[in-house]
Protein backbone atom coordinates (compact mmCIF):
# COMPACT_ATOMS: atom_id res chain seq x y z
CA UNK A 1 0.00 0.00 0.00
CA UNK A 2 1.69 3.27 -0.85
CA UNK A 3 2.29 6.41 1.54
CA UNK A 4 -0.74 8.31 -0.02
CA UNK A 5 -3.37 5.44 0.45
CA UNK A 6 -2.12 4.82 3.93
CA UNK A 7 -2.83 8.42 5.12
CA UNK A 8 -6.24 8.27 3.73
CA UNK A 9 -7.19 5.03 5.39
CA UNK A 10 -6.12 6.43 8.72
CA UNK A 11 -7.64 9.59 8.27
CA UNK A 12 -11.25 7.73 7.48
CA UNK A 13 -10.51 5.58 10.56
CA UNK A 14 -9.63 9.07 12.73
CA UNK A 15 -13.02 10.54 11.23
CA UNK A 16 -15.33 7.80 12.14
CA UNK A 17 -13.74 6.37 15.70
CA UNK A 18 -10.28 8.54 15.88
CA UNK A 19 -7.52 6.34 16.06
CA UNK A 20 -6.23 6.68 19.52
CA UNK A 21 -6.98 3.67 21.41
CA UNK A 22 -7.90 3.70 25.02
CA UNK A 23 -5.68 1.79 27.57
CA UNK A 24 -6.21 -1.98 27.35
CA UNK A 25 -6.87 -2.38 24.23
CA UNK A 26 -10.26 -1.25 23.96
CA UNK A 27 -11.73 0.26 20.33
CA UNK A 28 -12.47 3.86 19.92
CA UNK A 29 -16.05 5.66 20.56
CA UNK A 30 -17.46 5.74 17.23
CA UNK A 31 -17.98 8.87 16.15
CA UNK A 32 -20.46 11.07 13.68
CA UNK A 33 -18.45 12.16 10.44
CA UNK A 34 -19.33 14.34 8.10
CA UNK A 35 -18.98 12.29 5.38
CA UNK A 36 -21.52 13.79 2.82
CA UNK A 37 -25.12 12.14 2.71
CA UNK A 38 -25.68 11.16 -0.65
CA UNK A 39 -26.25 7.75 -1.51
CA UNK A 40 -25.30 8.37 -5.45
CA UNK A 41 -21.80 9.59 -4.83
CA UNK A 42 -19.28 9.00 -1.94
CA UNK A 43 -15.15 10.17 -2.91
CA UNK A 44 -13.83 8.88 -0.27
CA UNK A 45 -11.55 5.79 -2.13
CA UNK A 46 -11.35 5.47 -5.75
CA UNK A 47 -13.45 2.91 -7.29
CA UNK A 48 -11.52 -0.41 -6.88
CA UNK A 49 -12.38 -2.56 -10.17
CA UNK A 50 -8.92 -1.50 -11.73
CA UNK A 51 -6.98 -3.69 -10.13
CA UNK A 52 -8.01 -6.55 -12.13
CA UNK A 53 -10.60 -8.06 -14.68
CA UNK A 54 -14.10 -9.53 -12.58
CA UNK A 55 -14.35 -13.07 -12.39
CA UNK A 56 -16.78 -15.27 -11.66
CA UNK A 57 -15.76 -18.47 -9.53
CA UNK A 58 -18.69 -20.41 -8.61
CA UNK A 59 -17.30 -23.65 -8.46
CA UNK A 60 -18.67 -23.73 -4.46
CA UNK A 61 -22.03 -23.73 -5.80
CA UNK A 62 -24.30 -25.69 -4.80
CA UNK A 63 -27.35 -26.77 -6.94
CA UNK A 64 -30.95 -26.19 -5.11
CA UNK A 65 -32.62 -28.61 -3.66
CA UNK A 66 -36.26 -28.92 -5.38
CA UNK A 67 -37.58 -31.62 -3.40
CA UNK A 68 -36.63 -29.45 -0.01
CA UNK A 69 -37.91 -26.20 -1.62
CA UNK A 70 -41.52 -27.77 -2.63
CA UNK A 71 -41.76 -29.56 0.77
CA UNK A 72 -40.97 -26.24 2.35
CA UNK A 73 -43.64 -23.99 0.54
CA UNK A 74 -46.23 -26.66 0.90
CA UNK A 75 -45.54 -26.34 4.49
CA UNK A 76 -45.93 -22.88 4.28
CA UNK A 77 -49.33 -22.62 2.16
CA UNK A 78 -51.30 -22.25 4.96
CA UNK A 79 -51.10 -19.72 7.98
CA UNK A 80 -47.64 -18.08 6.76
CA UNK A 81 -46.31 -14.72 7.90
CA UNK A 82 -47.19 -12.09 5.47
CA UNK A 83 -43.20 -11.04 4.62
CA UNK A 84 -44.31 -7.62 3.39
CA UNK A 85 -46.44 -6.50 6.32
CA UNK A 86 -45.38 -6.05 10.06
CA UNK A 87 -47.52 -8.30 12.07
CA UNK A 88 -48.95 -6.55 15.52
CA UNK A 89 -47.73 -3.89 17.18
CA UNK A 90 -46.97 -1.86 14.32
CA UNK A 91 -45.62 1.58 15.12
CA UNK A 92 -47.64 4.33 14.71
CA UNK A 93 -47.10 6.51 11.75
CA UNK A 94 -46.30 9.84 13.91
CA UNK A 95 -43.04 7.81 14.86
CA UNK A 96 -41.07 10.11 12.37
CA UNK A 97 -38.82 7.45 11.11
CA UNK A 98 -35.27 8.59 10.63
CA UNK A 99 -33.72 8.12 6.76
CA UNK A 100 -31.07 5.35 6.38
CA UNK A 101 -28.67 7.17 4.20
CA UNK A 102 -26.83 8.45 7.32
CA UNK A 103 -23.21 10.65 7.03
CA UNK A 104 -21.37 8.45 9.23
CA UNK A 105 -21.56 5.56 6.92
CA UNK A 106 -18.57 5.39 4.76
CA UNK A 107 -15.91 6.43 7.81
CA UNK A 108 -17.52 3.84 10.04
CA UNK A 109 -17.59 1.11 7.68
CA UNK A 110 -14.02 1.80 6.49
CA UNK A 111 -12.85 1.71 9.99
CA UNK A 112 -14.62 -1.19 10.16
CA UNK A 113 -13.06 -3.00 7.27
CA UNK A 114 -9.90 -1.97 8.03
CA UNK A 115 -8.98 -3.00 11.18
CA UNK A 116 -10.06 -5.93 10.15
CA UNK A 117 -8.25 -6.57 7.40
CA UNK A 118 -5.06 -5.67 9.03
CA UNK A 119 -5.00 -1.98 7.37
CA UNK A 120 -5.57 -0.15 10.82
CA UNK A 121 -4.17 -1.71 13.80
CA UNK A 122 -6.93 -3.44 15.84
CA UNK A 123 -5.70 -2.61 18.88
CA UNK A 124 -2.15 -0.53 18.98
CA UNK A 125 0.65 -2.50 17.72
CA UNK A 126 -1.30 -5.28 16.47
CA UNK A 127 -2.70 -5.62 12.84
CA UNK A 128 -4.48 -8.90 11.61
CA UNK A 129 -3.30 -10.95 8.82
CA UNK A 130 -6.47 -13.06 8.95
CA UNK A 131 -9.25 -14.20 10.41
CA UNK A 132 -8.27 -18.27 10.04
CA UNK A 133 -6.72 -19.42 13.10
CA UNK A 134 -8.63 -19.76 16.73
CA UNK A 135 -6.49 -16.45 18.36
CA UNK A 136 -6.87 -14.50 15.25
CA UNK A 137 -10.99 -15.22 15.30
CA UNK A 138 -11.02 -14.32 19.04
CA UNK A 139 -9.19 -10.96 18.53
CA UNK A 140 -11.80 -10.03 15.81
CA UNK A 141 -14.72 -11.04 17.75
CA UNK A 142 -13.47 -9.30 20.88
CA UNK A 143 -12.94 -6.16 18.88
CA UNK A 144 -16.64 -6.44 17.45
CA UNK A 145 -18.13 -7.06 20.66
CA UNK A 146 -16.86 -3.61 21.82
CA UNK A 147 -18.48 -2.08 18.70
CA UNK A 148 -21.75 -3.28 19.21
CA UNK A 149 -21.36 -1.70 23.06
CA UNK A 150 -21.09 1.35 21.31
CA UNK A 151 -24.66 1.00 19.99
CA UNK A 152 -25.82 0.13 23.61
CA UNK A 153 -26.18 -3.53 22.57
CA UNK A 154 -25.13 -6.56 25.16
CA UNK A 155 -23.22 -8.41 22.99
CA UNK A 156 -23.49 -12.25 23.67
CA UNK A 157 -21.37 -15.29 22.58
CA UNK A 158 -22.32 -18.76 21.24
CA UNK A 159 -20.18 -21.28 21.38
CA UNK A 160 -20.97 -24.76 19.49
CA UNK A 161 -17.33 -26.66 20.10
CA UNK A 162 -15.47 -25.55 16.92
CA UNK A 163 -16.22 -22.24 16.92
CA UNK A 164 -17.90 -19.01 18.36
CA UNK A 165 -20.59 -16.87 17.11
CA UNK A 166 -21.19 -13.21 18.55
CA UNK A 167 -24.43 -12.09 18.43
CA UNK A 168 -26.80 -9.69 20.26
CA UNK A 169 -30.80 -8.49 19.95
CA UNK A 170 -32.06 -5.19 19.19
CA UNK A 171 -34.63 -5.15 21.24
CA UNK A 172 -38.41 -4.31 19.95
CA UNK A 173 -40.07 -1.29 21.49
CA UNK A 174 -43.71 -2.88 21.55
CA UNK A 175 -43.08 -5.95 22.78
CA UNK A 176 -44.76 -7.70 19.52
CA UNK A 177 -43.99 -9.63 16.34
CA UNK A 178 -41.38 -12.56 15.41
CA UNK A 179 -37.60 -11.61 15.18
CA UNK A 180 -35.80 -10.52 12.18
CA UNK A 181 -32.23 -12.06 11.81
CA UNK A 182 -29.39 -10.03 10.14
CA UNK A 183 -26.06 -11.92 9.97
CA UNK A 184 -22.37 -12.26 8.27
CA UNK A 185 -19.42 -14.05 8.84
CA UNK A 186 -16.50 -12.56 10.22
CA UNK A 187 -13.51 -15.56 9.57
CA UNK A 188 -11.36 -16.13 6.35
CA UNK A 189 -9.43 -18.28 4.60
CA UNK A 190 -6.14 -18.62 6.00
CA UNK A 191 -3.37 -15.83 4.37
CA UNK A 192 -6.20 -13.65 3.46
CA UNK A 193 -7.07 -10.53 4.90
CA UNK A 194 -10.26 -10.60 3.88
CA UNK A 195 -11.29 -7.21 3.48
CA UNK A 196 -14.14 -8.10 1.03
CA UNK A 197 -14.75 -11.46 1.69
CA UNK A 198 -16.00 -11.08 4.50
CA UNK A 199 -15.54 -7.72 6.59
CA UNK A 200 -17.69 -5.98 3.87
CA UNK A 201 -20.41 -8.43 5.00
CA UNK A 202 -19.40 -7.46 9.04
CA UNK A 203 -19.37 -3.83 8.33
CA UNK A 204 -22.89 -3.99 6.54
CA UNK A 205 -24.64 -5.80 9.47
CA UNK A 206 -22.97 -3.39 11.93
CA UNK A 207 -23.92 -0.17 10.02
CA UNK A 208 -27.21 -1.25 10.11
CA UNK A 209 -27.45 -2.43 13.77
CA UNK A 210 -26.26 1.46 14.51
CA UNK A 211 -28.65 2.71 12.61
CA UNK A 212 -31.82 0.44 13.82
CA UNK A 213 -30.60 1.50 17.34
CA UNK A 214 -31.45 5.37 16.47
CA UNK A 215 -34.73 4.24 15.56
CA UNK A 216 -37.67 5.46 18.22
CA UNK A 217 -40.25 2.59 17.16
CA UNK A 218 -39.51 -0.83 16.58
CA UNK A 219 -42.18 -3.41 16.03
CA UNK A 220 -39.87 -6.49 16.20
CA UNK A 221 -36.59 -7.62 17.66
CA UNK A 222 -33.66 -7.47 15.37
CA UNK A 223 -30.64 -10.89 16.02
CA UNK A 224 -27.73 -8.86 14.75
CA UNK A 225 -25.38 -12.22 14.31
CA UNK A 226 -21.50 -12.41 13.14
CA UNK A 227 -20.92 -16.32 12.34
CA UNK A 228 -17.81 -18.04 13.04
CA UNK A 229 -16.70 -20.42 10.58
CA UNK A 230 -17.84 -20.15 7.15
CA UNK A 231 -15.39 -20.96 5.41
CA UNK A 232 -14.77 -24.52 6.84
CA UNK A 233 -18.40 -25.57 5.65
CA UNK A 234 -20.61 -22.75 7.19
CA UNK A 235 -20.39 -23.88 10.60
CA UNK A 236 -21.48 -21.08 12.70
CA UNK A 237 -24.21 -20.23 10.79
CA UNK A 238 -25.81 -24.16 10.78
CA UNK A 239 -25.38 -23.48 14.80
CA UNK A 240 -27.17 -20.38 15.19
CA UNK A 241 -30.00 -22.06 13.37
CA UNK A 242 -29.93 -24.86 15.31
CA UNK A 243 -29.97 -22.51 18.07
CA UNK A 244 -32.62 -20.65 17.43
CA UNK A 245 -34.79 -23.77 16.39
CA UNK A 246 -34.14 -24.79 20.16
CA UNK A 247 -34.83 -21.86 21.85
CA UNK A 248 -38.01 -21.45 19.96
CA UNK A 249 -37.50 -18.28 18.78
CA UNK A 250 -40.25 -17.12 16.40
CA UNK A 251 -38.01 -15.84 12.91
CA UNK A 252 -39.82 -13.56 10.58
CA UNK A 253 -36.55 -13.93 8.26
CA UNK A 254 -33.18 -14.26 7.82
CA UNK A 255 -30.75 -12.12 5.69
CA UNK A 256 -27.08 -12.94 5.20
CA UNK A 257 -24.79 -10.56 4.05
CA UNK A 258 -21.80 -11.82 1.79
CA UNK A 259 -18.98 -10.00 -0.17
CA UNK A 260 -20.71 -6.51 -1.16
CA UNK A 261 -17.35 -4.73 -2.34
CA UNK A 262 -16.59 -4.89 -5.36
CA UNK A 263 -18.59 -2.77 -8.55
CA UNK A 264 -16.59 -2.80 -11.47
CA UNK A 265 -19.56 -1.38 -13.56
CA UNK A 266 -20.82 1.03 -11.04
CA UNK A 267 -24.51 -0.46 -11.57
CA UNK A 268 -24.79 -0.77 -7.90
CA UNK A 269 -26.40 -3.84 -8.73
CA UNK A 270 -27.06 -6.85 -5.77
CA UNK A 271 -27.87 -10.15 -6.13
CA UNK A 272 -30.82 -12.17 -3.65
CA UNK A 273 -29.26 -15.28 -3.04
CA UNK A 274 -32.43 -17.74 -2.60
CA UNK A 275 -35.55 -15.16 -1.61
CA UNK A 276 -37.64 -17.28 -0.27
CA UNK A 277 -41.37 -16.06 -0.81
CA UNK A 278 -42.01 -12.54 0.11
CA UNK A 279 -38.30 -11.37 0.62
CA UNK A 280 -37.73 -10.51 -2.61
CA UNK A 281 -40.42 -7.95 -2.41
CA UNK A 282 -39.32 -6.38 0.45
CA UNK A 283 -36.11 -4.99 -1.22
CA UNK A 284 -38.12 -3.86 -4.78
CA UNK A 285 -40.02 -1.59 -2.28
CA UNK A 286 -37.49 -0.66 -0.35
CA UNK A 287 -35.35 0.53 -3.90
CA UNK A 288 -38.67 2.39 -4.94
CA UNK A 289 -38.70 4.47 -1.25
CA UNK A 290 -35.18 5.38 -1.86
CA UNK A 291 -35.76 6.21 -5.16
CA UNK A 292 -32.72 5.01 -6.57
CA UNK A 293 -31.65 2.80 -9.72
CA UNK A 294 -30.58 -0.41 -7.98
CA UNK A 295 -30.58 -3.87 -10.25
CA UNK A 296 -31.94 -6.57 -7.76
CA UNK A 297 -30.88 -10.24 -9.14
CA UNK A 298 -32.35 -13.27 -8.36
CA UNK A 299 -30.05 -16.16 -8.42
CA UNK A 300 -29.65 -19.65 -6.87
CA UNK A 301 -26.37 -19.36 -5.53
CA UNK A 302 -26.14 -21.59 -2.30
CA UNK A 303 -22.29 -21.54 -1.23
CA UNK A 304 -22.70 -19.23 2.20
CA UNK A 305 -24.82 -19.11 5.30
CA UNK A 306 -28.37 -18.50 4.22
CA UNK A 307 -28.38 -21.88 3.42
CA UNK A 308 -28.08 -22.97 6.65
CA UNK A 309 -31.40 -21.67 7.62
CA UNK A 310 -33.44 -23.25 5.66
CA UNK A 311 -35.89 -25.06 5.73
CA UNK A 312 -36.39 -23.93 9.24
CA UNK A 313 -36.39 -20.35 8.25
CA UNK A 314 -37.45 -17.83 5.68
CA UNK A 315 -33.99 -17.10 4.47
CA UNK A 316 -32.38 -14.51 1.49
CA UNK A 317 -28.45 -13.69 1.07
CA UNK A 318 -27.09 -10.50 -0.11
CA UNK A 319 -23.73 -10.19 -2.33
CA UNK A 320 -22.64 -8.20 -5.14
CA UNK A 321 -22.87 -9.97 -8.70
CA UNK A 322 -21.45 -13.05 -8.03
CA UNK A 323 -23.42 -14.57 -10.85
CA UNK A 324 -23.70 -11.63 -12.74
CA UNK A 325 -19.96 -11.75 -13.74
CA UNK A 326 -18.98 -8.36 -11.86
CA UNK A 327 -17.31 -9.78 -8.20
CA UNK A 328 -13.87 -9.27 -6.83
CA UNK A 329 -10.89 -11.58 -8.29
CA UNK A 330 -9.33 -11.13 -5.14
CA UNK A 331 -11.83 -13.86 -3.24
CA UNK A 332 -9.80 -16.13 -1.06
CA UNK A 333 -6.56 -14.49 -1.91
CA UNK A 334 -3.96 -12.66 0.05
CA UNK A 335 -4.83 -9.74 -2.08
CA UNK A 336 -8.08 -9.60 -0.64
CA UNK A 337 -7.46 -5.96 0.88
CA UNK A 338 -8.73 -2.65 1.69
CA UNK A 339 -7.82 -0.88 -1.35
CA UNK A 340 -9.80 -3.12 -3.67
CA UNK A 341 -12.81 -2.03 -1.61
CA UNK A 342 -15.37 0.15 -3.75
CA UNK A 343 -16.87 2.20 -0.60
CA UNK A 344 -19.62 3.81 -2.78
CA UNK A 345 -21.08 0.84 -3.51
CA UNK A 346 -20.80 -0.45 -0.26
CA UNK A 347 -22.42 2.69 0.87
CA UNK A 348 -25.20 1.93 -1.37
CA UNK A 349 -25.72 -1.64 -0.25
CA UNK A 350 -25.69 -0.72 3.39
CA UNK A 351 -28.70 2.25 2.77
CA UNK A 352 -30.36 -0.37 1.21
CA UNK A 353 -30.82 -3.14 3.80
CA UNK A 354 -31.05 -0.65 6.81
CA UNK A 355 -34.26 0.25 4.61
CA UNK A 356 -35.53 -3.25 4.24
CA UNK A 357 -35.05 -4.16 7.69
CA UNK A 358 -36.37 -0.60 8.79
CA UNK A 359 -39.59 -1.36 6.71
CA UNK A 360 -39.69 -4.48 8.37
CA UNK A 361 -39.49 -3.67 12.26
CA UNK A 362 -41.76 -0.33 11.75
Amino acid sequence: MNRDLSAAILLIGLAAASCTESPGGRPPAVADASAGNDLLAVDVLPPAGDVLPPVQDAGDDVVPDLAADTAREAGRADGAIDRTETSGGACPPSSAPLGPDQPWIVPFASDVIGRLSGELELIPGLSLRDRATTSSRKLARDHLAAVLQQFGLTPQTHEYGTGVNLFARLNSTTGAGPEVVLGAHFDTVPQSPGANDNATGVAVVLAVARFLSQLDCRSKAVVVVLFDEEEVGRLGSQAFAAKLAADGVAVHSVHTVDQVGWDRNADRLIELQRADPGLRELYDRAVVKLGVAIPLVDTSTGSTDHVSFRPRFPAVGVTEGYRSGDTTPHRHMATDRFPTINIDYLKSTTVLVSQVIADLVR
